[in-house]
């Protein structure tokens, strides 16, 4: 399924990576988080659904978001499921095969879910996320494609040109590092022949990561003022009682 041609710098492929029972375990887990995400029975905006235009020509595809959210490619501060141990797990063999280092680790994950004939069109991944990020790809196999935009002869709007191909086997890991990751490269899934499942591991960036935690502690702060004011809107109430009481 690979093609030929020059692929970025900064890519690689970890075949073979998780084995049978590994991968089992992750494709159940995907699968209950689906579930409860289309039951609504998970944490604030972690499930989410392609946009209905998208659905109408099979772009796109269900995910379960945990860490953070991403929609659409961009960060959104809407509250999520945290990581469970079973991803924490996956991280650690991650860091023992070489994929991250210590100070990589990834700290959310996109569980993607493809139907069949489901595709993505050329993108980066959002520059929110630190690099190097990978993809673990369970289910079944598909492939990904590698190419850049180049400008028409006359104007006009970018090509979007591939320029290699590379199979992506169920139990593999693709890290995406340096030029591979963006802007100047993209990375494209053609129309899945089978349904499919991914797990997209990032880390935020240092700016999006202080800019979370500013937000955290703005939220915590303004929980703690309106707190404040109940109680004293609560001792007032009391106060007065006791006057018209004595009155």
């Amino acid at each position: 399924m690979e093609r030929d041609g020059a692929s970025p710098v900064g890519l690689q492929l970890f075949r073979d990576l998780l084995d049978a029972p590994a991968q089992a375990a992750l494709v159940e887990f995907a699968e209950s988080a689906l579930a409860r995400g289309r039951a609504g029975l998970l944490a604030g905006k972690s499930y989410q659904r392609p946009p209905a235009e998208w659905a109408a020509r099979g772009q796109g595809r269900e995910t379960v978001h945990f860490g953070c959210l991403v929609k659409c490619n961009k960060l959104l501060g809407a509250p999520v499921e945290p990581l469970p141990p079973i991803l924490e797990d996956l991280f650690s063999a991650l860091e023992a095969a070489g994929v991250f280092g210590a100070a990589q680790r990834p700290d959310s994950v996109c569980v993607n879910v493809y139907e069949e004939g489901a595709w993505l069109p050329p993108h980066v991944d959002s520059d929110a996320f630190a690099r190097p990020f990978c993809t673990v790809s369970l289910l079944s196999d598909h492939c990904v494609g590698f190419g850049t935009r180049v400008p028409p002869q006359e104007g006009g709007e970018p090509v979007y040109t591939e320029a290699c191909r590379l199979e992506l086997a169920s139990g593999s890991v693709l890290r995406l590092d340096g030029p591979s990751a963006g802007p100047d490269w993209l990375h494209a899934l053609p129309p899945h022949p089978r349904r499919r499942v991914s797990l997209t591991c990032r880390r935020l960036g240092r700016k999006a990561r202080e800019e979370r935690e500013a937000a955290r502690e703005a939220a915590a702060k303004a929980a703690l003022e309106r707190m404040a004011r109940r109680r004293a809107a609560k001792a007032l109430r009391r106060g007065r009682r006791r006057q018209e009481g004595e009155g």
